[in-house]
């Protein structure tokens, strides 16, 4: 939001006050379109940023020692069977392991305790404390984990690309909403006067059956391949 309502606006008025300022004929308008179009296909690579997703217990890596991978994914058990997970809603907390559990019940927790705003929870039996202390003293977090503890919270991360591909979705919304006015200042001037309107009816007929259409149904798919748990 604090990316794309600024980047929107201002590429709009960019646009406008582009032509207006250089006064621009048809041809030059024609040509920064064609500009501001190569400009946005680019900035898209920004959507080939990622981070590396953290573990998630039951969907990468097994919910304890005695599971087998080959059984992924698969959220219960023998260390949460007991515990009545059936039904619980998603609740993400995050292990003294750093592993991503889907909530403190798949996580075999019994205990709960609240220190000021954080929630933690204790004596969890998925999590394997031989190989817990050592990533735990590794871990960011800003509160001390019980050696077989979970968190209410995200786990640490070091990524670094976020701001990469903020600045990068900035300039693509950007790019995107600066070359709206010129598209329609091309249409405008290359077209007659008495055919303007057939000329606006065909352009977003385009825009709508390319564009505005399929793209949410594309984008729609994409994420949803790319969910990791259903």
């Amino acid at each position: 939001l604090f990316i794309a309502v600024p980047a929107g606006g201002g590429g709009t008025m960019l646009g406008g006050w582009i032509i207006k300022r250089y006064e621009l004929c048809c041809s030059s308008v024609l040509k920064l379109l064609f500009s501001g179009s190569v400009l946005c296909l680019l900035s898209c690579f920004s959507l080939l940023i990622y981070c590396p997703n953290h573990q998630f217990a039951g969907v990468d890596v097994p919910c304890d020692q005695t599971s087998s991978p080959a059984l992924l994914p698969d959220l219960y058990a023998p260390c949460n069977s007991k515990c009545g997970c059936d039904g619980v809603s998603y609740s993400p907390v995050c292990g003294a392991n750093n592993v991503v559990y889907y909530s403190p019940c798949h996580a075999g927790c019994t205990e709960r305790h609240e220190f000021g705003q954080k929630e933690i929870y204790s004596n969890c039996s998925c999590i394997n404390p031989y190989t817990s202390i050592e990533l735990m003293q590794q871990s960011k977090l800003t509160v001390e984990l019980p050696v077989q503890g979970v968190l209410r919270a995200k786990c640490p991360s070091t990524c670094i690309m976020m701001p990469y591909f903020l600045f990068m979705f900035l300039l693509m919304m950007l790019f995107t909403f600066s070359i709206s006015l010129p598209a329609l200042s091309g249409t405008l001037r290359c077209v007659e006067e008495q055919r303007r309107s057939l000329a606006l009816g065909v352009q977003w007929i385009i825009v709508r059956l390319l564009g505005t259409i399929p793209g949410p149904i594309l984008f729609g798919s994409v994420i949803d391949l790319s969910c990791r748990l259903w």
